[in-house]
């Protein structure tokens, strides 16, 4: 099997963590800006978010995979902790759903959908400070956790 190092594993998934809060607490004020501007501009910067936002995906999947792989080990009583205490945390947080859709979902989507805010708790840019904070819980706990349960 093709082991990770600790450090390029912990490299990958703040990179990708990092990328991730910086596009949402970016999103809606580039939406914003290019619902005014050219159609061309607007449909280049969509697409380039989208990879920006796969790229960083593709880096914190492999961190958190790399991180979990490194120091719990796959032994069948940690693989059983994880799971059970990734689904409570699902659970308690109403998100059992997520647990499911990514890996087996087709997700399609349109341009609008891409400066659409995607946190928990659906703060606006207005809300400067409670906009970092959501972002930051948003990825780090919300989003880290379906990973955790697949």
């Amino acid at each position: 099997t093709a082991e990770i190092s600790p450090w390029s594993a912990l490299t990958s998934y703040v990179v990708g963590l990092l990328s991730k809060i910086l596009v949402d607490l970016c999103r809606e004020k580039i939406g914003e800006f290019l619902s005014e501007s050219n159609k061309v501009l607007s449909y280049m910067l969509g697409w380039s978010i989208r990879i920006i936002q796969g790229l960083a995906m593709v880096a914190f999947w492999r961190g958190v995979f790399g991180l979990l792989s490194n120091n719990l080990g796959e032994s069948v009583a940690s693989l059983c902790l994880v799971l059970t205490s990734s689904s409570l945390i699902l659970g308690v947080f109403k998100l059992s759903k997520c647990g499911i859709f990514p890996p087996l979902v087709l997700i399609t989507d349109s341009h609008s959908q891409t400066f659409q805010n995607g946190l928990y708790f659906r703060s606006s840019p207005g809300e400067q400070g409670f906009l970092l904070l959501d972002c930051i819980f948003s990825n780090f706990i919300i989003k880290t956790v379906p990973v955790l349960a697949w």
